[in-house]
């Protein structure tokens, strides 16, 4: 284990995840940021990362964060990619 699994909501899992888009140590993930981490690992990771994973990387950081309120500035389909109706 590295050290992005002894983050609080990141298992061995996600920390490859994280590292296969060049994302290793906690420094580095706080630069990008949950959201952008979560498009990130979306485009350019061989596994496809689900929104909870999302919510676990935004809840590390921010443990009170409005994440809806978030997601409606930046737009569901660009985390989801699902249009809708």
């Amino acid at each position: 284990m590295g050290e992005l699994s002894n983050l609080k909501g990141i298992g061995p899992k996600s920390e490859k995840c994280l590292i296969e888009v060049g994302i290793r140590t906690e420094q580095q993930l706080r630069e990008v940021g949950a959201i952008r981490a979560f498009i990130k690992l979306k485009e350019e990771c061989s596994t496809a990362p689900s929104l909870n994973f999302l919510y676990a990387l935004a809840r590390m950081f921010h443990p009170f964060l409005n994440l809806a309120g978030d997601m409606a500035k930046l737009g569901w389909f660009a985390l989801t990619g699902n249009q809708t109706s």
